[in-house]
């Protein structure tokens, strides 16, 4: 796979770290999850309050962390520091989401672990990067959202909390590519670099040039852009409000009147198309309506939700749900490479199961590795 051979050291928490670094496993990488005593957080969220979805389907930690060794340090002990010294001399990449200050006070920042490793890759992943007046500000997704003027707002410019982590996500993705280009650039001068990604920063570049907040407040959006409820409850969605889905949409149904208002070409308010448009699909169902405007050319789609989307086959035909030996549902890879295609290792880690396989690694033997159990340094659940 295209990531055989490098090392990683993950030690992150919630999403965009774990995220980035399980892409990285997914294709090959070795991954070392570095958790505190407790564990990462996310590993009380599996589905807790729906046992039947959790029989069938893995949570948010088994996706994020699959494939990953797990080895758990208290890393406030000298003898866990001792520990991930000699991890960091044999890695090429260390990603971390302490806040910002964190790692320099537990003494593993950049500066003290590149005198180890000069070749060390060392990302940092914060909410709002390690400088700038917002540098200390606690945040998750939302409030990053916020921040980033990127927070969804409703038809009456009210803001609306997305259930979908836009900021991690992008912060997650903007992490590996910066990753990716160090790895390539220390092929050819072997020195490491610092990554400083900001997850505030990853939505900026991503905004519109118009702020949704100049919106009038009765503003519904654009019309052919929307979503609509037919006639059984169940909802579809417009895509393009390119002229010719316009034109094949609104000739037909006699409003022919509303095509320059739709596509946008003039200044006027979409109201009158978004209405005419809610009032038209609330006649028939959604069975009805797909059909109508796939013969047509017109982009359109069900609004599926995710159980739904997960049992359509266009998920089976790009082998986007693999099933692990206790017969548990995972997402498959989003990057498919013809050549070296990724294989996802479906195990997922117990918190420090990987302790003595990683510490033997390192050279310690097995009485010493019960010690540092009888500290305290090291942990298993």
């Amino acid at each position: 796979m295209k990531l055989n051979g490098v090392k990683v050291l993950d030690l992150t928490q919630f999403m965009p770290g774990s995220v980035l670094t399980g892409m990285m496993a997914d294709h090959g990488a070795e991954v070392i999850k570095i958790e505190s005593p407790g564990g990462d957080p996310t590993r009380q969220h599996e589905h807790r309050d729906d046992p039947d979805l959790a029989a069938a389907t893995v949570g948010f930690f088994a996706r994020c962390n699959r494939g990953k060794y797990s080895l758990s340090l208290d890393l406030k002990r000298f003898a866990a520091k001792e520990i991930l010294y000699r991890l960091v001399e044999d890695a090429d990449v260390l990603v971390e989401s302490f806040r910002p200050g964190v790692a320099e006070r537990l003494g593993m920042d950049y500066e003290t672990l590149r005198q180890r490793n000069p070749r060390l890759i060392y990302c940092s992943l914060s909410a709002f990067g390690q400088t700038g007046p917002l540098r200390d500000t606690p945040a998750h997704d939302s409030v990053v959202q916020a921040y980033g003027g990127s927070l969804p707002l409703a038809n009456d410019a009210t803001p609306v909390t997305d259930c979908l982590p836009t900021a991690a996500l992008a912060g997650a993705l903007n992490g590996l590519v910066a990753i990716l280009m160090a790895l390539l650039s220390a092929r050819g001068n072997g020195r490491g670099e610092r990554i400083d990604i900001a997850m505030r920063d990853c939505l900026l570049p991503a905004q519109p040039f118009r702020s949704r907040t100049d919106h009038p407040e009765e503003d519904q959006g654009l019309a052919m852009c929307s979503a609509y409820r037919t006639s059984d409850d169940l909802w579809l969605c417009l895509g393009g409000r390119e002229r010719v889905f316009c034109e094949n949409l609104l000739r037909p149904l006699g409003r022919a009147d509303l095509i320059e208002v739709a596509t946008g070409a003039t200044s006027g308010d979409q109201g009158p198309v978004h209405a005419f448009l809610a009032e038209v699909f609330s006649k028939q169902s959604r069975a009805y309506w797909l059909p109508w405007l796939e013969t047509r050319g017109i982009s359109a789609a069900p609004v599926l939700d995710v159980r739904d989307a997960l049992k359509h086959p266009q998920t089976q035909a790009r082998q986007m749900l693999l099933v692990d030996s206790q017969g548990r549902e995972h997402i498959g890879t989003a990057l498919k490479f013809q050549e070296e295609p990724g294989i996802p290792n479906l195990r997922v880690p117990r918190l420090g199961e990987d302790n003595a396989t990683i510490l033997s690694a390192l050279g310690y033997r097995e009485q010493e590795i019960a010690a540092l159990r009888r500290a305290g340094v090291i942990h298993s659940h």
